[in-house]
């Protein structure tokens, strides 16, 4: 959805569209001194985007993505951030489509792999989702990464490898009480129920 000429910003400059960011792309954004002030306008967008993104108001970020990926078709972080509310409203096969099409953009942010693996594992592609995971952590350590590769590891079966994510997942965030819990269930499930109380004990 584009906004009219005299509809407000989508960049949240408080400016009409005509006098901000239409003006900054009819000036053209290949042109040396527009390319830097076009970037920054479509960072700011982006910024806007995720504000609504966070307060739930999903078609009001999608219109911003989508109207960023009008002006930039392969700008990485508008489509995985369009591939999320994609998610998030049950198109995960779009959602997949999109966030793949953001790591061939840019392979090096991790978030884009962690995305693709928790979608890919809603849809049961436990193979392709346990890989991006794994890619995610190559590229930095991230006690949610770990936490959702032994939630993909444990519902495999794959116990003892779950657990070893799960261990890391709280060895770096030991304050998070679903982590704890995590590793406490198959810890359960193995029969290490003293281990199960204290990681239960410390989720409380």
């Amino acid at each position: 959805m584009k906004a009219g000429r005299n509809d407000p910003c989508p960049c949240g400059s408080g400016r009409k569209y005509k006098h901000c960011c239409q003006a900054k792309e009819a000036g053209g954004v290949g042109q040396a001194n527009a390319g830097r002030p076009a970037q920054a306008a479509m960072a700011q967008m982006i910024q806007t985007g995720i504000r609504h993104h966070n307060a739930g108001q999903l078609a009001q970020a999608e219109a911003i993505y989508r109207q960023v990926l009008q002006i930039e078709p392969a700008r990485p972080d508008a489509l995985n951030l369009l591939g999320l509310i994609a998610h998030q409203t049950g198109h995960n096969e779009q959602a997949v489509s999109l966030i793949k099409t953001a790591i061939s953009a840019n392979k090096r942010v991790p978030d884009y792999h962690h995305n693709l693996g928790n979608i890919l594992l809603a849809l049961g592609h436990f193979d392709e989702a346990e890989a991006c995971m794994r890619e995610a952590l190559t590229l930095a350590p991230s006690a949610e990464v770990n936490n959702n590769l032994g939630n993909a590891l444990q519902t495999q079966g794959r116990i003892a490898e779950a657990i070893e994510c799960y261990r890391r997942a709280v060895k770096l965030k030991p304050d998070s009480p679903v982590m704890w819990n995590n590793l406490g269930g198959v810890l359960q499930a193995l029969g290490a129920i003293e281990e199960a109380i204290l990681c239960y004990r410390r989720a409380l």
